[in-house]
């Protein structure tokens, strides 16, 4: 129990920073259209088919799943709630690590899908290009996945 109070806490915390990154006003950052981006599909060599296939199934996502930083800060809210109760609400605990638990699998869908558009040279040169951007983060430092 302490674990996963402390694993709620850590979680938002190194949340916190990456709030920001490349977000509209009023939308939480969550990645997707990184694929779309000029430099990576540029490099990854996306033809005018993929970079639809890919903005539909982006834009489906969010339909379900919109971006929101108000949502973001209302879960954030809710955690710290949790916190400072007097005695600890399993259940309240439990429905939003549900909800999250709802939103990582739509995300694992989401990304699976985005691969199945890419064919195997261009997942090939996406993984290296990861490679490349962990190595130039965290240089040799070790680091959980």
């Amino acid at each position: 129990m302490k674990r996963m109070i402390s694993s709620l806490t850590l979680c938002t915390a190194l949340a916190l920073p990456f709030a920001a990154l490349g977000a509209a006003p009023g939308e939480h950052f969550d990645g997707t259209e990184f694929l779309l981006k000029d430099r990576v599909a540029e490099k990854l060599e996306l033809t005018d088919q993929q970079r639809s296939q890919i903005q539909v199934l982006i834009d489906n996502h969010r339909a379900v799943y919109p971006p929101s930083r108000e949502l973001w800060r209302e879960k954030r809210e809710a955690v710290e709630a949790l916190m400072q109760a007097a005695e600890f609400d399993e259940a309240a605990a439990r429905a939003l690590l549900d909800a999250d638990d709802e939103r990582r699998l739509a995300d694992m869908k989401l990304r699976h899908s985005l691969s199945q558009v890419l064919t195997d040279e261009q997942k090939d040169t996406l993984k290296a290009m990861g490679k490349r951007m962990k190595e130039r983060r965290f240089g040799d430092k070790p680091h959980r996945h």
